[in-house]
């Protein structure tokens, strides 16, 4: 079995490759914000305020979704419908309901770069330099340095999860990179 991620579920693959003596033949991580709380507050920033709103629009919709659902649910629509960033939804929900103290607990203790070192599965992570979503620190080169199991690719372009070449391919950068290292 090979395991593949994208954006934060490259983050829950390299975290899992990295936390547990998988089974897996390989895995492949592509556009990771490895550091949780330094991505989260980038996606508040600038152009990026566009994605901010669109991903806590779909949350905040899950959630209100399950408090119709389930009317013993332990939030309210009015905590819901503040929230305004991603930090405030992990703040108000994914940390509690999850076992985490606050945003802070969780994005400390689920950052794919604290379990590169640990990984025994061959894998492939692919972050572009210009990914707009990821800080410095999304880009554990001393980490996959340290780990023979990790390749690290760092392509100058890509944005997040683009990875075209030209406007012509039919496949992206990112694809053949897969297929030739799920391959080899």
């Amino acid at each position: 079995i090979d395991l593949m991620g994208f954006s934060l579920g490259g983050n829950l693959t390299l975290k899992f490759v990295g936390e547990s003596k998988s089974l897996l033949n390989k895995a492949v991580a592509i556009s990771v914000p490895c550091d949780l709380k330094s991505s989260c507050h980038k996606i508040e920033k600038g152009f990026n305020k566009f994605y901010n709103k669109r991903f806590v629009c779909s949350l905040k919709s899950k959630i209100l979704h399950k408090i119709e659902v389930f009317p013993n649910f332990k939030l309210s629509q009015e905590q819901v419908n503040k929230v305004k960033t991603v930090y405030e939804f992990d703040e108000l929900y994914t940390a509690p309901f999850h076992g985490y103290k606050n945003a802070d607990d969780y994005y400390q203790k689920c950052s794919s770069k604290w379990f590169i070192k640990n990984i025994t599965t061959p894998t492939l992570l692919i972050n572009a330099l210009d990914d707009p979503f990821l800080t410095p620190e999304c880009f554990p080169f001393e980490e996959t340095s340290n780990n023979s199991n990790v390749t690290f690719l760092t392509p100058k372009h890509g944005g997040h999860v683009g990875f075209m070449e030209s406007i012509n391919d039919k496949t992206l950068w990112s694809e053949r990179q897969i297929l030739n290292f799920l391959n080899l």
